[in-house]
């Protein structure tokens, strides 16, 4: 599996030669989930665009079991002994806090969105190290969130609010973190699927209903004791509008990335304005073309779009953030099939910068190296050297893959409108050696 690994990748480069705390510009990255019904083949689907601002590395890594992992940081001077120790493909971002992604030997997938909350007290002291701690302990969804739920309340989350994405082969959850010790998950259905922009999207709580939802017991109460939200009984509590900053709620950057997914997806028609769902169930089945063509979108055919041909613009420097977006630092399809192997059946459908430009690479789980342009240290340097302070990309790694295609990208964005059917003619011609 290494040997052609490495030769697709080299050949498609050849020729191409920490989602931030701003509610108006920087709050781009962008989720769907697919539950294993409602998918073309029965795959549980996680697809995500992560957009970072700033010309950043991208490393990939193929961790493996390694009793290096026998103690886990929480920050740098907590530590929790390790259990399990799994293995795990990693999609670093040196130097920022939320931007990794996780995928380990059992399909346990972790990706986050930004999500503001309305705390502005409680402190917590666990942000970048959840999402790792997770990928090195959990062996499903289920026991990810569990997790997750118990160093939140032990440690508290360092962070405003997040939307962590957390699947495996079987199911998908979606859990919402409030800065501090507040926390609220929720299972999605198998036959339906969740979009998730940079605002909470949980919206009804049931914690009787341990089946399909976990959180902090207090939740509801704290909320009212806040003075968040007053419902008649506990029935009408929402807690997207009781914990949820206003402002990303309100925010058309959020609200435009959802309601475009959702009216390709939905048999439903929405309005702008509409309520939108957690999740539905989608006209037909989803397969990865369906998730590649929307992490890939610009708005086009809607009221949002540049103008046919793009003739008002680059649809990425733009004052409404689109889903292909300029912040676009990597997008992926991860597709976990429970009938086969993991080595074959876990697949991290992979494109560099921006997906309306690049290929989606198919990077599977058996993976035991990557080539040194992908990775620039070995995983255990990785993990030292991630917040190591005055890092000068560019000059120590001129060679790094994920800088020559933020420089393609760069180079294309000056035309965008005459370059774009090119790059598709090219993209969808290659064959295959």
């Amino acid at each position: 599996m290494k040997k052609p690994f490495l030769v697709i990748i080299y050949l498609l480069c050849i020729p191409l030669s920490y989602c931030q705390p701003d509610i108006n510009r920087e709050s781009n990255c962008f989720t769907i989930i697919v539950g294993k019904n409602a998918s073309v083949d029965g795959s549980v689907f996680v697809a995500h665009n992560e957009d970072d601002p700033g010309e950043l590395i991208v490393d990939l890594h193929k961790v493996p079991r390694d009793s290096f992992y026998n103690k886990i940081k929480i920050n740098d001077t907590t530590f929790i002994k390790s259990n399990n120790q799994n293995s795990y493909l990693w999609i670093e971002v040196p130097g920022q806090n939320f931007a990794d992604g996780f995928m380990n030997e059992f399909g346990v997938t972790i990706c986050s969105n930004q999500a503001l909350s309305k705390e502005k007290d409680e402190v917590g002291i666990i942000g970048y190290f959840l999402r790792k701690t997770l990928a090195i302990e959990a062996r499903s969804a289920r026991e990810a969130v569990k997790i997750a739920g118990k160093l939140i309340e032990k440690y508290g989350y360092s962070y405003s609010g997040r939307d962590y994405t957390i699947a495996d082969p079987n199911e998908a959850w979606i859990i919402e973190i409030v800065k501090g010790k507040h926390w609220i998950a929720k299972r999605l259905p198998d036959d339906e699927i969740a979009i998730v922009p940079n605002y909470y999207t949980i919206t009804e709580v049931n914690l009787l209903d341990t089946a399909n939802y976990l959180g902090s017991s207090d939740l509801i109460d704290y909320a009212i004791k806040r003075d968040w939200n007053n419902p008649q009984n506990f029935q009408n509590f929402n807690f997207r509008i009781a914990y949820g900053n206003p402002e990303t709620i309100n925010s058309e950057l959020n609200i435009a990335r959802k309601w475009v997914c959702l009216n390709y997806f939905s048999k439903q028609k929405y309005d702008f304005n509409a309520n939108f769902p957690f999740s539905f169930k989608p006209k037909s089945k989803v397969g990865l073309k369906d998730l590649m063509y929307i992490l890939k979108n610009h708005y086009e055919g809607t009221k949002f779009e540049t103008g046919p041909g793009y003739m008002k613009g680059n649809p990425h420097k733009n004052d409404l953030m689109r889903i292909c977006s300029e912040m676009n630092l990597y997008s992926f399809v991860i597709q976990l099939r429970n009938w086969l192997p993991n080595d074959i059946g876990y697949v991290l459908w992979f494109a560099p910068r921006r997906p309306c430009i690049q290929p989606f690479i198919p990077l599977y789980f058996g993976i035991t190296a990557f080539p040194s342009s992908f990775e620039k240290e070995s995983y255990k340097n990785a993990e030292s050297d991630h917040f190591k302070k005055d890092q000068d990309f560019k000059k120590s790694f001129p060679n790094q893959a994920s800088l020559v295609f933020y420089d393609y990208a760069e180079m294309i964005d000056k035309n965008y409108g005459l370059e774009i059917n090119n790059i598709k003619k090219y993209k969808y011609t290659i064959k295959k050696i």
